[in-house]
């Protein structure tokens, strides 16, 4: 779409639009019409449209994961096995020009956080709105945004009377989890990530990879099955579906790091870190590709490897456990009552339920009562027993 619901500006045009238009002033026919079926000829294939019908012989799918094409494809590519997916979670939040720049600026954030559904979110500055990105293990749904938002800590970057409106601008657009199978054949093939695209990453750059190697595989090799696999899925065998199996485990990785706070401590003191500032340097690169796709997955492994910053993890994750060990031991051996929130709530809120524990069992735990009355789990505390 050309932005959020509630945008005002009308010269606003989508990046799908902005496409087509450069595709027609290159002297393309963009017809604007619905595709209602698909049949394969001898010599090519019959489109039938809800205002005409016409002959090709060449019949390329650029679709995405989120047309009905997908789904009909098989009428003329039998074989044809769609990926693999999963909803992510997008939402734009009106927070007012000046409480964008105030609070992110220019800057895009990106948050590692330890939930069962959620891998990573992204939060991107955009005129009046934040855009709010979530990438899941599972399907993601509106709980979830309200899970990163608490989780994340951005609500203390958000103004003081922020609060998410009933309605708002969201959607739940599809990403691959696996790729295609069997995307090509005699006079056909198919583009972007109805085909193949890299690992947690979106359709735009598979699209434009994918559609340069399909031309030259279509003018320079040939348009039969054996010439496509030669010219174009050979291409795309190597560079993003064997590229995938590096970002599947940097991502897998990633997870583990993420759910143990020292290994999380080590990372934040490698990437800050001055006097290690070439580790620091290959720890944020090796992030930047992953979130952001811009070099193959396989080249972030190899910085991975890095000696020095393989020994530095590990040094300092060590160095953290063994703090996180003798905090514990200490507050156990001096009897001192120590209790730590996984998540700070803030000021009660009106409906939350209260409990007030006096005359019980004895050695009775504060972490017991919102089991017993029913809180969500996140919102467990661990306390030490009283």
């Amino acid at each position: 779409g050309n932005g959020p619901r509630q945008y005002k500006d009308k010269q606003n045009i989508s990046f799908d639009d902005f496409i087509l238009e450069k595709i027609s002033d290159q002297g393309i026919d963009v017809l604007r019409e619905k595709v209602k079926r698909l049949d394969r000829e001898e010599q090519g294939f019959h489109i039938y449209t809800d205002k005409d019908e016409y002959h090709v012989a060449f019949l390329c799918g650029a679709f995405g994961l989120n047309s009905p094409l997908i789904k009909d494809i098989n009428n003329v590519l039998p074989a044809y096995i769609a990926p693999k997916v999963m909803r992510t979670y997008l939402a734009e939040l009106e927070i007012g020009e000046k409480n964008v720049q105030r609070y992110f600026g220019n800057t895009i954030y990106t948050y590692n956080i330890p939930t069962r559904r959620i891998l990573y979110g992204s939060v991107i500055p955009k005129s009046n709105f934040i855009t709010i990105n979530l990438i899941g293990k599972k399907d993601l749904v509106q709980n979830d945004l309200h899970e990163f938002i608490e989780q994340s800590g951005i609500l203390s970057r958000l103004p003081p009377d922020f609060s998410l409106k009933e309605r708002f601008c969201h959607c739940s657009p599809r990403i691959t989890s696996a790729n295609a199978q069997n995307a090509y054949d005699d006079r056909i093939l198919l583009l972007g990530d109805a085909a193949y695209s890299k690992f947690y990453k979106n359709g735009i750059e598979s699209a434009f990879i994918t559609a340069e190697k399909a031309a030259q595989a279509v003018f320079k090799t040939g348009i039969d099955r054996t010439s496509l696999e030669k010219g174009y899925f050979s291409y795309v065998k190597q560079h993003i579906i064997e590229d995938n199996r590096y970002g599947r485990f940097l991502y897998f990785l990633n997870d583990v790091i993420s759910r143990f706070s020292f290994f999380n401590m080590a990372n934040m003191q490698i990437a800050n870190s001055v006097q290690f500032h070439r580790s620091a340097d290959i720890l944020r690169n090796i992030f930047w590709i992953m979130f952001t796709g811009k070099s193959p997955y396989k080249e972030a492994w190899k910085q991975a490897l890095n000696p020095l910053l393989i020994i530095l993890f590990f040094q300092y994750s060590l160095r953290s456990l063994y703090r996180t060990i003798l905090s514990r031991v200490g507050a156990f051996f001096t009897g001192k009552k120590t209790c730590q929130a996984q998540i700070n709530p803030g000021p009660l809120k009106n409906g939350s339920v209260v409990a007030v524990v006096g005359g019980g069992a004895s050695r009775m735990r504060i972490c017991d009562i919102p089991k017993k009355i029913g809180q969500v789990k996140r919102n467990v505390y661990r306390c030490a027993p009283l």
